[in-house]
């Protein structure tokens, strides 16, 4: 902070403190600083900031982030039903693709949610999926013969294969995802095929960490899949598995 403040001034910038904030993220319990400051003025507390969408506290719980997630596609779902009172299901769905689901999935494999944030998350496309089949007059289905009947895939599997999509891409050197990604991984060909682990870092303890958990989904993988090379065949393999464990 004294770096940047000696810069600013050297630069003819005035930073003020009040129009500024920290929030700090640590497990430890005790700290040896309690404030900052610039100017010799405090620099305000927050528990929680808005980054380019995401909201991050400062327990990495992503509680805050799930509640607006829900209720801004809520919200605009319900106003989209509004102004569609008479719209078929064919069109219901087609602005539920289209403006909601982007919602649903902006930056979706950034952060890792619980079981109960999933849940919540899911009922979204649970509670649009059945007014649209109520639509179509297909009444009394299930979850999973809503997805199937309106040819879609449940939010976490989406998430899922977004995330061994990318890590598919690390271990076969793909051009198109950062070689510090790549870094982050150990490939090891067993005998029960290919296995990864994750190099050794202050994160690795955290179940928050994205790459921990994409790992853990990919060494599940029953071995033809992990060994697949071709990466259409490997997220069609991951479709078609996932299918059966969910009947």
């Amino acid at each position: 902070m004294d770096n940047i403040q000696d810069w600013s001034t050297h630069n003819n910038l005035k930073l003020n403190a009040q129009k500024s904030v920290h929030m700090r993220i640590t497990l430890r319990k005790s700290i040896d600083i309690e404030n900052y400051f610039i100017n010799n003025e405090s620099i305000p507390k927050k528990g929680s900031h808005k980054h380019l969408g995401i909201i991050i506290d400062e327990n990495l719980n992503f509680n805050e982030q799930t509640e607006r997630l829900f209720n801004s596609c809520m919200k605009k779902w319900n106003f989209l039903k509004r102004l569609s009172k008479f719209a078929n299901s064919t069109v219901l769905l087609r602005l539920y693709k289209t403006y909601v689901l982007p919602l649903l999935e902006y930056a979706n494999i950034c952060w890792v949610p619980n079981s109960t944030q999933v849940d919540k998350i899911e009922s979204v496309q649970r509670h649009i999926t059945k007014y649209i089949c109520f639509k179509n007059g297909k009444l009394n289905m299930s979850y999973l013969q809503r997805l199937e009947h309106l040819n879609l895939e449940s939010l976490q599997l989406r998430r899922e294969i977004k995330g061994l999509i990318i890590v598919f891409k690390c271990i076969h050197n793909f051009t198109d995802v950062p070689d510090l990604w790549k870094e982050n991984f150990i490939v090891k060909n067993t005998r029960n095929g290919i296995k990864l682990e994750l190099r050794k870092t202050r994160l690795k303890f955290c179940d928050k960490n994205y790459f921990i958990y994409f790992i853990r989904i990919f060494n599940l993988l029953p071995i033809y899949i992990r060994n697949e090379s071709k990466l259409s065949c490997f997220i069609q393999n991951v479709k078609e598995l996932k299918k059966i464990v969910s009947n």
